[in-house]
């Protein structure tokens, strides 16, 4: 039975034991892929969105691009800036990043996606900056509807912004994403991770506000340094034009269709898990079937002797010997008559 095409019958379900059913059921649970409320994006506010350290904002300025939505500061004293995309935004922007993966174009300033140029000017532009301040309540995510987060501070201090931002949209870890900036992959490739900053200190800041080490987080690849350069030197430079383009027309907009369409498993882990249990209850419904199959076989043999033996009976009451009651056929087969061919009469069997 395929672990990735898995079926179970109702059936064999019912003979499965329980506690690998259990086991089963908690790992599909946990396996199930969701799309985050809120997507936080890591960046140094105010600097150029084409800044190495700076991708993760970059995504979303994209994102929010594609949908037609500006950032804006919930509230004066805000510690960051916010995109509330609503469905058909979200519509828009997955169709924007499919367009641009498909095509390989980088498409037109406003929609959809973003330009070198947009991306170039934004740290001076209405996308780049804060819009005017606007009222919103605790709790107000939508169905269906996605939060951009931006914090309005240096990288080295934004776990505050992200923390008051989960406040504030009253949302659990589990529904959050972070995108980052990662040294530790090749340029432009996309990476799930959890658990250790790795030396960021974005995410270091945003663990030490919040407490929470397994927050979900998107890395995408920013190239490695030259031998002789600095790495905090390295990440506050600009892209190349060439890995700009790069970025606009390949990892952007799969980075967007991850975020908004294809989703997360909260714990990497969950899907291995998922693959044993899935091969535990395979196993467990294959030893019942082979159990079935050799009581079959066993029946089948057993029902053939016996049939074997009924014949050998009446042919040896048909030739004029008879079976005594209760002798076993094999003794009947074992007797130096029987083995020569003979026959004893029933005078001699007798004693007579």
């Amino acid at each position: 039975m395929s672990t990735l095409n898995f079926r179970i019958s109702a059936a064999a379900r019912s003979q499965v034991p329980k506690a690998l059913l259990d086991r089963l059921a908690a790992a599909e649970q946990a396996a199930k892929r969701t799309t985050p409320k809120l997507i936080f994006g890591l960046w140094n506010h105010n600097t150029h969105l084409l800044q190495r350290h700076n991708v993760g904002a970059l995504v979303l300025d994209h994102i929010a691009r594609a949908s037609g939505v500006p950032f804006k500061r919930p509230t004066a004293r805000a510690s960051f800036e916010v995109a509330k995309i609503p469905p058909a935004g979200v519509a828009m922007a997955l169709a924007s990043a499919r367009k641009l993966l498909e095509i390989g174009s980088l498409g037109t300033p406003q929609r959809p996606g973003v330009n070198l140029e947009s991306a170039a000017s934004s740290s001076s532009s209405s996308m780049g900056r804060s819009q005017s301040i606007f009222s919103l309540p605790t709790g107000s995510i939508s169905p269906g509807e996605v939060i951009l987060v931006r914090n309005v501070s240096f990288m080295n201090t934004c776990g505050p912004s992200f923390r008051n931002a989960m406040k504030i949209f009253n949302v659990s870890d589990r529904e959050c994403v972070i995108v980052q900036d990662d040294l530790d992959i090749a340029f432009s490739v996309l990476s799930v991770k959890q658990g250790s900053a790795r030396g960021h200190n974005g995410i270091r800041s945003i663990v030490e506000a919040t407490g929470m080490k397994d927050l979900l987080r998107l890395g995408i690849g920013i190239g490695r340094p030259p031998a002789n350069a600095r790495v905090a030197d390295f990440v506050l430079r600009n892209f190349t034009p060439t890995e700009a383009s790069t970025l606009m027309k390949q990892s952007i907009p799969q980075a967007t269709i991850t975020l908004l369409e294809e989703g997360f498993l909260w714990h990497q882990a969950a899907d291995e898990e998922l693959k044993a249990a899935r091969k535990a209850v395979s196993e467990a419904v294959g030893r019942m079937r082979r159990e079935r199959r050799k009581k079959a076989t066993e029946a089948a043999e057993a029902a053939e002797a016996a049939a074997v033996a009924l014949a050998s009976t009446e042919q040896i009451a048909a030739s004029g010997g008879t079976v005594p009651e209760g002798q076993d056929l094999a003794a009947e087969q074992e007797s130096p008559n029987q083995l020569t061919g003979q026959i004893t009469p029933p005078s001699i069997a007798a004693g007579a």
